[in-house]
C-alpha cells in the first residue's frame, strides 16, 4: 500500500537532502539544524520510512487492522505482518505502532496504520537510547531501498509511455491499413477514420510510410482537394 502524506514543500525539499545524505552522521547532523516549531527534516525522515515501511503491506492486511475496534486485537493483527517485513527496524516500528501513538492525533486517526507507524518511527527518532541506533539502521538498511524505489518510479513511467506510445501506433496503422484496402471507396474510407478518431497528422506520426504514402495518393488528397474547392467557393460568395 501507498501511504501519501499531504503534501509540503519544505519537508519534501528535506527529503531530498536526507536522499542525498553520505553517511548516518551527515542524517544527525541535518536533523539538528531542524527548528523545535518547524522539524522539516525529522518529519521528511519519518514520511520516508513510513511510505517505505506500508509499500510492504498487502492492503488486505491494511483494512483487516483498521477494521479492528479492540485495541489489543489491532495490536495482534500488527504483530502478525512483523516477521513478513524486511528488516529489524521495520520490525520494531510496526511492534512499537501497535502500542503507542503521538498525543496530537485524535482517537479515529489513532486506527489507521500509516499514522501509527509514522508515531513509531517518531518515537524512535525523539527516544535518547534508540536515536543514534534508529538514524544508523535508517541510512544503512532503509534509506538505500528507498533511493531505489525513486530510480525505479521514473523508469517504470517511462516505460509505460513508450508502452502507451506502441500500442497509439499499433492502432493508427491498423484502421490505416483498412482503409488503403477499401481503395477507391471515399465514403467508407472517411466514415472509418471519422469513427476510429484518426485524421491525417495522426496518420502520419504513427502509420507506416508506406501506408501513409497510400492513403496520402488517395483518401487525403481527395480530401485536401475538397478543401481547396470549398474555401474557393465561399471566396467567390465573399
Amino acid at each position: 500500500m501507498d501511504f501519501k502524506f499531504p503534501f509540503n514543500q519544505e519537508v519534501e525539499q528535506a527529503q531530498e537532502k536526507l536522499l542525498q545524505a553520505k553517511s548516518a552522521q551527515e542524517i544527525k547532523d541535518l536533523l539538528k539544524q531542524d527548528d523545535p516549531q518547524k522539524p522539516n527534516y525529522q518529519e521528511g525522515l519519518i514520511r520516508l520510512v513510513t511510505q517505505h515501511i506500508m509499500k510492504q503491506i498487502p492492503q488486505e492486511e491494511i483494512t483487516r487492522i483498521e477494521n479492528q475496534t479492540d485495541g489489543r486485537e489491532r495490536r495482534r493483527e500488527l504483530k502478525k505482518i512483523i516477521p513478513k517485513m524486511d528488516n529489524d527496524l521495520t520490525g520494531s516500528i510496526l511492534l512499537g505502532a501497535s502500542m503507542k501513538h503521538h498525543p496530537t492525533f485524535d482517537a479515529e486517526q489513532e486506527k489507521y496504520v500509516g499514522i501509527s507507524v509514522a508515531n513509531s518511527v517518531l518515537n524512535h527518532i525523539k527516544s535518547p537510547n534508540l536515536y543514534p541506533k534508529a538514524v544508523e539502521k535508517i541510512f544503512d538498511e532503509v534509506l538505500p531501498k528507498i533511493q531505489q524505489e525513486k530510480q525505479i518510479s521514473p523508469i517504470a513511467n517511462d516505460n509505460s509511455k513508450e508502452i502507451e506510445i506502441a500500442r497509439k501506433a499499433g492502432y493508427v496503422q491498423g484502421v490505416c491499413e483498412c482503409v488503403a484496402a477499401i481503395g477507391d471507396d471515399q465514403a467508407l474510407g472517411k466514415k472509418l477514420l471519422s469513427e476510429m478518431n484518426v485524421n491525417r497528422d495522426m496518420a502520419k506520426k504513427y502509420a507506416n510510410p508506406e501506408t501513409f504514402k497510400t492513403l496520402e495518393q488517395g483518401i487525403f488528397a481527395q480530401q485536401s482537394e475538397r478543401k481547396q474547392e470549398l474555401e474557393q467557393t465561399q471566396s467567390f460568395k465573399l
